[in-house]
């Protein structure tokens, strides 16, 4: 196959940067490597639709966001806009890849600030149930001691009441 149209060539490079995490190719987007590493994959549309967004590496994500600025520069167009361009001028193929790679570059954008947020929320529940089991202990000890103490005002009062009566 010889290299597709460019604006093609350009979002499968796009999805390749998402895709790819073997170091050996990662950095090698040349159309032969995008196309045997990315399109001769049999289970890529399996492989998209349950794509793990933590597996996604800063360096990776910085690459197919500057494919998608330089796509959406050169096209002047962005997000659905730019969608629907590609799927009516282009091809129906690549305007999913298009909507899958620029759906993950937005999803990695919150992910990120997210992720940080849910393993503190993580750590604080962790330490509000530890601290919680220490309350119940100490709350525990509070009763047994106040029990106690009852029970000796109780005995004071009746030896105070004793003493009284002599």
């Amino acid at each position: 196959m010889t290299a597709p149209p460019e604006t093609i060539r350009d979002i499968c490079t796009i999805a390749f940067h998402l895709k790819e995490t073997d170091p050996k190719f990662k950095n090698d987007d040349s159309w032969s490597n995008v196309k045997n590493r990315l399109l001769n994959n049999p289970r890529l549309l399996q492989e998209l639709q349950t794509y793990p967004i933590n597996m996604l590496k800063a360096d990776m994500a910085k690459n197919a966001k500057k494919g998608l600025n330089n796509l959406q520069k050169k096209l002047g167009k962005e997000g659905d806009e730019l969608a629907t361009f590609i799927r009516n001028s282009v091809s129906k193929s690549a305007a999913g890849l298009f909507k899958w790679s620029y759906a993950t570059d937005q999803y990695y954008e919150i992910f990120k600030k997210v992720e940080p947020k849910k393993k503190r929320a993580a750590e604080m529940q962790a330490q509000m149930e530890k601290s919680e089991a220490a309350l119940k202990k100490t709350q525990e000890e509070l009763d047994i001691l106040n029990s106690q103490l009852s029970k000796l005002n109780a005995d004071r009062d009746v030896q105070e009441g004793e003493l009284n009566e002599l």
